[in-house]
């Protein structure tokens, strides 16, 4: 989209507008997660996430990208903490820091170094969009 030069200014911004929605989804999210449950609000965070992910993909408007980026943080970090509690409430306290910890290290390392190479693989940014956020859409089949 020509984000380059003079306009070099709009991936962070757009990349802020992520991070403020993720700000605003968490606590939002969280509350909905201890009212109706977890599963349901799983499922509910990672449908928003793939849906308006999918749809950020495609935009060719720089204000409707960065609403749709916006919407995209109000659910995913959310879709990711509450799975993450959800697995610390099934383990006994002894157990809680591995829990925590290895998963953390074994998705974080294996996305970090496999994502580079998926995305020089694919080399549009259009479908490496629709690579990462489609997967957020099989959740449904999950509970």
């Amino acid at each position: 989209l020509n984000w380059v030069c003079n306009e070099d200014w709009k991936p962070p911004f757009a990349q802020s507008c992520f991070f403020i929605g993720s700000m605003i989804g968490v606590p939002i999210f969280g509350w909905l997660a201890d009212y109706f449950g977890r599963i349901p609000i799983i499922v509910t965070t990672n449908l928003v996430g793939g849906v308006f992910g999918l749809a950020s993909s495609f935009c060719n408007s720089f204000l409707l990208f960065c609403i749709l980026r916006f919407i995209v943080g109000l659910a995913h970090d959310s879709s990711f903490y509450i799975i993450y509690i959800l697995g610390l409430e099934y383990v006994s306290a002894s157990y809680r820091s591995i829990v925590a910890n290895v998963p953390i290290l074994l998705f974080l390392t294996a996305s970090m170094c496999t994502m580079p190479w998926i995305a020089y693989g694919i080399g549009d940014w259009t479908w490496f969009g629709v690579a990462i956020h489609v997967p957020f859409l099989l959740t449904v089949f999950t509970p």
